[in-house]
């Protein structure tokens, strides 16, 4: 990944901008754990692929077959690796 660096100082620090970042309960911690003594980095988050549907049916009077009523989601985790 490329830095942009800013041919013209301005006499302020620069704060670098990840796309990549962890928000726990509507917090950023990658800007509320970073201070002068050290600094919160998000390297990667897993677990956000497609989930499967776990269907919930009823039998179909009159009918062949079952019919469809809900569906919830699995449970996942999501492992998030920092630095």
């Amino acid at each position: 990944m490329y830095d942009f660096v800013d041919t013209v100082p301005t006499g302020e620090p620069q704060k670098a901008l990840l796309s990549l970042q962890t928000i726990f309960n509507g917090f950023n911690l990658d800007e509320l754990l970073t201070d002068d003594n050290g600094r919160f980095i998000t390297l990667s988050v897993g677990g956000r692929g497609i989930l499967e549907r776990r269907l919930m049916t009823r039998d179909a009077p009159y009918q062949n077959g079952l019919k469809e009523k809900n569906f919830t989601y699995d449970v996942r985790d999501i492992p998030v690796k920092f630095l």
